[in-house]
């Protein structure tokens, strides 16, 4: 029998990192490609940073070759392909080196001004790389202006919620074994109850309505965070924001009828709300540690 060595032991992680990578990031942008609308809260771009995090670099030629796959596969000609790609690729490399030399590598932060710090500088990396992308692959365009500010803040928003959620999960997946079967139904009774909401939101037109629905889903989600710390912070935030790229693939009738300006606003009301629920987490982490010591 064959000895399996080191080095093929790491060839063969290697490959699973990145076959996973690619079935990730092109599930991700065949969902946002085959829909409507841009999707305002970009998956592949979070997921893309999250497996880059985790990972490392060694998982970009899996997003690299997904990117392209998905793209031309939609039948998409070869040049916004590459550009695409090289947009996916650079977001996370950025984001990456980013967090390595100024803040936390593993997107888990102390406090809120440190995460606002970041949240900051990475809104301006997006800015920045978006604007690039809309110009280069829609040199025609009437409203560049507006394809801009909604790739980026679909970015922004994706990686706020897809990259720190699955960095959570994979961090504190360990302590979920201490929750009881009661703590289940009641994480998966609350995650229903945001998906419900989130659909309502979608679906009202009534200022008051929306209003009362939006105020009740962030009620929900800082109790989330309250009870269950980072790991109901994660729930709380991802499950909207999987509710509404769903309901965009669907092509409900909002995203059908929905103009810029609606999409700028879910967009950024889904920012304000991990925003926080996050700087909430972060406080009553140090609540916490400071009692404890």
């Amino acid at each position: 029998m064959a000895k399996i060595t080191f080095s093929t032991l790491r060839w063969y992680r290697f490959s699973y990192a990145n076959a996973l990578s690619f079935l990730i990031h092109y599930s991700g942008l065949m969902i946002s490609l085959q829909s409507p609308q841009v999707l305002p809260i970009s998956l592949a771009a979070g997921t893309a940073c999250a497996l880059t995090m985790m990972r490392g670099l060694r998982i970009l030629p899996g997003i690299m070759l997904g990117t392209f796959c998905a793209f031309n596969f939609s039948t998409l000609p070869h040049a916004p392909s590459l550009l695409a790609t090289a947009y996916y690729c650079l977001l996370p490399l950025s984001v990456l080196s980013l967090s390595y030399q100024f803040f936390n590598p593993i997107l888990l932060f102390n406090n809120t001004q440190q995460f606002l710090k970041w949240l900051s500088a990475v809104a301006l990396i997006i800015a920045a790389l978006s604007g690039l992308y809309i110009i280069l692959q829609h040199p025609h365009a009437l409203f560049p202006f507006r394809l801009w500010v909604l790739t980026g803040l679909g970015s922004l928003s994706g990686l706020l919620v897809f990259s720190l959620g699955i960095t959570i999960w994979d961090a504190y997946f360990p302590m979920s074994s201490e929750l009881t079967r009661q703590d289940y139904h009641m994480l998966g009774s609350a995650a229903c109850l945001c998906a419900f909401l989130t659909i309502l939101l979608l679906m009202i037109e009534s200022s008051t309505t929306l209003l009362i629905l939006s105020l009740s889903l962030t009620m929900i989600i800082l109790t989330l965070t309250y009870s269950y710390s980072f790991l109901g912070l994660a729930i709380g935030t991802m499950t909207p924001a999987l509710t509404i790229n769903f309901m965009d693939y669907l092509e409900s009738n909002f995203f059908l009828h929905a103009m810029p300006k609606q999409l700028i606003m879910l967009q950024l009301g889904m920012i304000s709300l991990v925003v926080i629920a996050t700087s909430f987490a972060l406080y009553q982490h140090q609540k916490l540690a400071y009692q404890t010591n």
